[in-house]
Formats: structure tokens, C-alpha cells, sequence
């Protein structure tokens, strides 16, 4: 169990959607029940699902609740590139540009924090790794 909160990927998603939300506000108010709805949705399931999975016994558990907060990542990135194709934004390409950015930094330290856990549980050649040895 890991205090979520000392996390860098969980501190780096929350400041990911604080900029979702604030983008948010750009979006055509027909969307409100749809795509920003879900894209709101979809990028807060990201700190939540390292925070859930944070509180799991084993690593194992843990990484398939990050797993969870990665699909989140890519599918807030696929509602972002939905809401520029379908023009529904009065956002700047700069704007996008930079939350596609932060979407792949929060997805590569996801990914990297996995690939920690799976090195502790085995060895350089595949095996798992025992308790004596």
C-alpha cells in the first residue's frame, strides 16, 4: 500500500485534469451531455484509478488498476483529437498541442511505474523472482 498522494503520476494526472476542466469550458455547450461529459469523465478516472490501485495489498492488483488509469489517458487523448476534428471547441491548435503533450507524460509515467513493478516481481530473464533467490 503507497500513499497515492507522494505519487508523481497520480500529482501529474490531477494537474492534467485541472486542465481538462479548464479546457472544458471551451467546448460548444451542445456537447455538454456528450463529448464533455465523457471527457471530463474519462480523464478524472485517471488519479482515481492510481489511488485505488495504490490501496491494493499486492503489486500485482495494483498494476491492473494502472492499467485502468492508462486506457483513461488514451481515451481522454481520443476525445481530445474528436473534439478538434469536429471543430466543437474555440480552443487555439497551441491549446490541444499542449494537452496532448501532457497526455503522453502522464501516460509514459503510468507505463514507466508498471514497468518498475513488474521488474521487482522478475528476473532479467522472465522467471519470477522467490522469496529465496
Amino acid at each position: 500500500m503507497q500513499d497515492y498522494r507522494k505519487l508523481n503520476m497520480w500529482i501529474e494526472a490531477m494537474e492534467y485534469v485541472e486542465g481538462i476542466y479548464n479546457f472544458s469550458v471551451s467546448l460548444a455547450k451542445e456537447e455538454r451531455y456528450g463529448l464533455t461529459d465523457q471527457l471530463k469523465r474519462a480523464a478524472v478516472s485517471i488519479p482515481l484509478n492510481i489511488a485505488e490501485g495504490a490501496g491494493c495489498r499486492t503489486d500485482p492488483e495494483f498494476e491492473r488498476f494502472l492499467w485502468y488509469a492508462y486506457r483513461s489517458v488514451n481515451e481522454t487523448t481520443t476525445c481530445l483529437e474528436l473534439t478538434r476534428r469536429l471543430n466543437v471547441s474555440g480552443a487555439k491548435d497551441s491549446e490541444f498541442e499542449r494537452l496532448f503533450d501532457h497526455s503522453d507524460k502522464v501516460s509514459a509515467m503510468i507505463y514507466k511505474f508498471i514497468q518498475k513493478l513488474n521488474d521487482k516481481r522478475f528476473t532479467d530473464d522472465g522467471q519470477r523472482k522467490t522469496d529465496h533467490g
